[in-house]
């Protein structure tokens, strides 16, 4: 019996997979510019299932990997990790690199 299981549906119809414990899952979903990679494990520490969504670069699109979610694989958990707040922090942790390199720059540019 399968520990994990997932369905897809595209022009062709819909298809199945099936995952083990010691296996786990992955699959992506891709557009041109991006995809959608969903990752579900078994995690023997904390004897529960976790999953990790991340939005993802696709075939030599610009950008760079992130999680949207991760956590248990427990409709009923309430800690899974917020995306949009990592989101959030992301975002605001480049805006500042951002910041210093351009007064890097600066400095550089007058010799000091």
């Amino acid at each position: 019996m399968s520990h994990f299981y997932a369905n897809i549906r595209g022009h062709r119809g819909e298809a199945t997979r099936a995952g083990a414990k010691s296996s786990g899952m992955y699959s992506n979903t891709a557009g041109w510019k991006g995809a959608i990679s969903v990752r579900v494990w078994y995690n023997n520490e904390k004897d529960e299932d976790c999953y990790a969504i991340a939005l993802t670069p696709w075939h030599g699109s610009d950008g760079y990997s992130r999680v949207i979610a991760a956590g248990p694989l427990d409709a009923s958990a309430p800690d899974a990790i917020d995306g949009g707040a990592l989101w959030d922090e992301n975002q605001r942790l480049r805006e500042a690199l951002a910041e210093a390199e351009v007064a890097i720059a600066a400095l550089k540019k007058e010799g000091v």
